[in-house]
């Protein structure tokens, strides 16, 4: 039979059945499998094996799950064919002939220390062992922790020694890279941070290395209570010398690279900057911006083209900015710019697409239309950057793409303007989005995004609660936004907005797998949509799915490199569900520096620290809760929490009652 292929390094990936095969395997059978393989084929006890993994059952208990769960196990590996598991009378073992196991390839590439086998050995490391993974099982917690630490050794050792070949052979790229990851692991190697300063200044950057030394200086202080070594100090001089040796004029080269942002996708990838509004009426930039928007909204819908969100590009607008610039910051080869005039009837756009790595145009072109006429040239514009990209649609994406919304340009003009007012987050902004968004439908009543747009807002008021005092209420302006979302599906079976809305109503109401199904939709038929990614990741986390949740939400601050403040609060949830919780402390810290009134970054800091036992550090953040809403009670917040699991939603509620928040 085809061998078992056991990931245990960055996660736990179990291949060489059936994905419906997979999927019947429950999550402590998986974990038995991933610590069986580890044994390399030495049979285990029943008992040790009952007692590792429900420790806290009765013995006869835990031997009955055992039983069970061995009973799983075989039914999935070995099947018809020869036996991956073995039992033999009270001995239980996986064989090692029949498994593919990359904790075993990493020993072994270890211990051979060739180059090419540490470069090999380097990617094979991608993560700690079952990084993510956890039983709440302390004796089989403990057994796991001892194994990560002992891989995390390994994994160090051979990242030195590769350190030390590429620093001999002058490959000061992967001494970066490689130096990096080693100091991620294992902060405290002074030998790393050496070698990544002086990799640093032969690249002519010479700010990081000096920045590399204060890093180094400070963990040593606050970890171990000492100063740098002489040789370290030493070097840290040499390079100021450097540094002040570069001639007076001449552009630093660390300050191009250090304000790089994303590496370049293998695919095509495009910006679209702000269009310009050349009106002469600053009051109708909208109009520039919407065209802007409607054009990176189509163009992400396809799933071969990176697509940067309007929220980072969005920050572009108003400066003068050289292209190779966005090309840095955002990651992207392609930038595409234009201009907007209007003027009664009539509208005149210029746009033109740049290969921002060289400063060559690819295609530009001018268009004067009368105004009813912008949404083709919306169009226009956005299959000519698919065609200069080379970009191949997809037979069905044709239709999906090009759909119609509206051909009322006050009717698009009033969506606009009530999401912007509905963004400002204020009674007024809310009192305004409404009426701009059932004007909308009055002057379109087939326009879908009208629709979405007033769904999202009767979802708004449900989430803020300004206009209901009971449940009952809150349901009725909850199904108005349901209502809303499928209308705009009826009129446009293609609106991914409408299907993350759905998504959003199905989690309030605490219905997790149809808040899952309509969150994939959205993304299935837009990719490239930075905020439903978002928004996707937000409902997995409260669907018992963190893991999925951080590779969504990362995906989505790729698209969006200036990302707004809650994917941050996003992106710590995960890491606090899975048991990453300094990871989760400096997001909601990163998300509170953006946005200091977000009451929710503020009460996720207090539960993560509360847990940690950090009660001291725990005092902003409490005070601050209590100056955003003075009868805050943990009762009332979590009332509000739609988690599927209501361990996970006792563990959150136990973090902010150590934190010292009222009950």
């Amino acid at each position: 039979m085809d061998k078992l292929a056991i990931r245990l390094l960055g996660g736990l990936e179990i291949t060489g059945i059936r994905q419906a095969e997979a999927t019947v395997l429950s999550r402590k059978a998986k974990a038995l499998v991933a610590y069986l393989a580890l044994q390399r084929g030495r049979p285990q006890s029943r008992e040790k094996l009952a007692a590792l993994f429900w420790q806290n059952s009765p013995e006869q208990k835990a031997r009955t799950n055992l039983r069970q769960t061995l009973s799983s196990i075989r039914k999935v590996l070995n099947g018809d064919k020869a036996a991956c598991l073995v039992t033999d009378g009270d001995q239980v073992s996986l064989t090692e002939q029949t498994t593919d196991l990359d904790v075993t390839l990493l020993e072994h590439l270890v211990a051979e220390a060739t180059p090419e086998g540490l470069k090999r050995a380097a990617a094979l490391y991608k993560g700690d062992l079952l990084d993510g993974f956890s039983l709440k099982e302390e004796s089989f917690e403990d057994w796991v922790r001892v194994e990560r630490e002992r891989l995390r050794h390994l994994a160090s050792d051979a990242l030195t020694k590769l350190i030390a070949h590429c620093d001999e052979v002058g490959d000061t790229e992967r001494c970066v890279e490689t130096a990096t990851r080693l100091l991620t692991l294992d902060p405290l190697r002074e030998a790393a941070h050496r070698i990544l300063m002086r990799a640093f200044a032969a690249q002519g950057r010479h700010a990081s290395a000096l920045k590399q030394f204060e890093t180094c200086r400070d963990i040593l202080k606050r970890e171990l209570g000492v100063e740098p070594e002489p040789k370290t100090l030493a070097l840290y001089r040499n390079i100021r010398k450097q540094r002040a040796l570069v001639p007076e004029g001449e552009t630093d080269t660390a300050m191009k690279l250090e304000a790089a942002g994303p590496p370049l996708p293998d695919g095509p990838s495009v910006a679209v900057l702000p269009f310009e509004n050349k009106s002469g009426d600053p009051d109708q930039s909208y109009f520039a911006d919407g065209l802007s928007e409607n054009i990176i909204t189509t163009l992400s819908k396809i799933p071969s083209l990176l697509v940067v969100a309007h929220n980072s590009t969005f920050t572009y607008k108003g400066r003068a900015v050289d292209v190779k610039q966005v090309s840095r910051e955002q990651g992207v080869r392609y930038v595409l710019e234009g201009s907007v005039r209007k003027a009664g009837k009539r509208v005149r756009v210029t746009a033109q697409l740049i290969d921002a790595t060289t400063g060559h145009h690819l295609w530009a072109e001018r268009y004067d239309r009368d105004l009813e006429d912008i949404f083709a040239v919306q169009d226009e514009i956005t299959r000519e950057v698919v065609v200069a990209l080379d970009v191949r649609l997809r037979e069905g994406e044709q239709a999906r793409i090009w759909s119609d919304g509206t051909k009322n340009v006050e009717a698009w003009e009033c969506v606009r303007l009530g999401m912007a007012a509905l963004n400002r987050i204020t009674p007024e902004g809310r009192i305004e989005a409404e009426r701009l968004h059932k004007r909308a439908i009055d002057l379109d009543p087939n326009y879908p995004m009208g629709w979405a747009a007033l769904g999202w807002f009767y979802f708004h008021d449900a989430d803020i609660g300004t206009r209901y005092n009971t449940a009952a209420e809150r349901e009725t302006i909850l199904q108005s936004a349901q209502n809303c979302a499928r209308k705009a599906l009826e009129l446009d079976p293609a609106c991914a907005d409408a299907y993350a809305l759905l998504g959003l109503c199905s989690l309030s109401r605490e219905k997790h797998d149809e808040a899952i199904t309509m969150s994939e939709k959205a993304i299935a038929l837009a990719p490239n949509h930075a905020e439903n990614l978002a928004i996707a990741a937000a409902i997995l986390n409260k669907s018992g799915q963190p893991e999925r949740s951080f590779e969504l939400i990362k995906s989505a601050m790729r698209l969006c490199p200036i990302y707004p403040g809650w994917y941050l609060h996003v992106l710590a949830t995960a890491c606090r569900l899975l048991g990453r919780n300094e990871s989760a402390v400096s997001a909601f810290e990163e998300g509170i520096r953006r946005n200091a009134d977000d009451l929710g970054l503020h009460v996720g800091l207090a539960s993560t620290l509360g847990e940690l036992g950090r009660q001291g550090d725990a005092k902003m953040p409490l005070s601050e809760i209590l100056r955003l809403d003075p009868n805050f009670s943990i009762k009332k917040y979590a009332a509000g929490l739609s988690y599927r699991d209501p361990e996970e939603l006792e563990r959150f509620e136990i973090g902010l009652r150590k934190a010292g928040l009222p009950a």
